[in-house]
C-alpha cells in the first residue's frame, strides 16, 4: 500500500512502481541507475520512495529505449564504413583449400577415381570371381594372401578389384592344390618291393618263438616250486624236537 508524504501525495516502493507500470524489476533497477536526474525521489536507500510523477517518467524511459533499439546502428566512418559494405566471405576450410588447389594443379585426384576406372575396365570382385569359377571364398581369399602378385588387382583392401584375367589365374592355382592333395607320398623301393610272404613268415617265426619262451618259463616255475618243497623238508627235520 502506498504511503503518503509530508504534502499528503502517494509514494510507492520500487515494487509498486514496478506493479503499477508493467516493468520488471531488474528493467526499473538500471533506469535507477542510469537517469537518477530525471526520477523525482523521497528519501534515501531502502526508504527511497517515488511519487506519482515518477510513474509517467519511468514509461517515458521505457518508449525512449524501445525507441533506440528499433533504430539502425549508426556506421562509424572511415575504414570501417568501407568493411561494412563489403560483402561477407564464407570461411573455407584448410582441407577443402588443399583439395580445391591439387585439382587447379592436376596433382590431386579424386578419391572414387579408381573405383570409376575399375567400373570402365570391368573389374572384378572377389565374390564375382567365385560366382564365375565355383571356388570357395575363404579358398580364394587364401590363394590371394599366398601369392598376391599372381593375381593382377587395382587396388587395395575392400575396394581391391580384379583384372578378367585373375579368374583363369585363380582356376590354375585350384588344379594346382587339388592335384597336389591327390598325390601318394612315394615309399622306398625296399620296403615297397618286399614281397607278402616275408610277413607271413617273420609272424610264424615270432610265434614259434613265444611258445618257445613260455615253455620255458613253465619249466623254471616248476623247478623253483620243487626247490621250495625241498627246502621246507630240510627245515622240518632240522627243528624237530626228539621224543615227540
Amino acid at each position: 500500500m502506498a504511503k503518503r508524504g509530508s504534502q499528503g501525495e502517494a509514494l510507492y516502493t520500487l515494487t509498486e512502481v514496478s506493479a503499477k507500470t508493467g516493468i520488471s524489476m531488474p528493467t526499473l533497477q538500471r533506469y535507477k541507475r542510469s537517469y537518477q536526474d530525471r526520477l523525482p525521489t523521497v528519501g534515501k536507500g531502502r526508504r527511497q520512495r517515488y511519487p506519482a510523477a515518477a510513474l509517467e517518467v519511468f514509461e517515458e524511459i521505457k518508449a525512449e529505449n524501445i525507441a533506440r533499439r528499433g533504430r539502425p546502428r549508426k556506421e562509424s566512418s572511415g575504414g570501417d564504413a568501407k568493411s561494412a559494405a563489403k560483402p561477407k566471405q564464407r570461411r573455407v576450410s584448410r582441407a577443402k583449400a588443399r583439395r580445391e588447389r591439387r585439382r587447379a594443379s592436376g596433382t590431386g585426384a579424386p578419391r572414387k577415381a579408381s573405383e570409376a576406372t575399375a567400373s570402365k575396365q570391368d573389374l572384378l570382385t572377389l565374390t564375382e570371381i567365385k560366382e564365375r569359377t565355383g571356388i570357395s571364398y575363404p579358398t580364394l581369399s587364401r590363394y590371394v594372401r599366398q601369392d598376391p602378385d599372381r593375381f593382377p588387382s587395382v587396388g587395395e583392401g575392400r575396394r581391391r578389384r580384379y583384372h578378367p584375367a585373375a579368374v583363369q589365374a585363380f582356376q590354375s592355382a585350384y588344379e594346382e592344390g587339388k592335384s597336389s592333395r591327390g598325390r601318394r607320398p612315394a615309399q622306398p623301393k625296399s620296403e615297397a618291393s618286399a614281397p607278402a610272404t616275408s610277413t607271413r613268415r617273420t609272424s610264424k617265426a615270432a610265434s614259434a618263438g613265444g611258445a618257445e619262451l613260455k615253455k620255458r618259463i613253465n619249466e623254471l616255475e616248476r623247478r623253483v616250486k620243487d626247490l621250495e618243497k625241498r627246502l621246507s623238508k630240510d627245515l622240518k627235520l632240522r627243528f624237530t624236537i626228539p621224543g615227540r
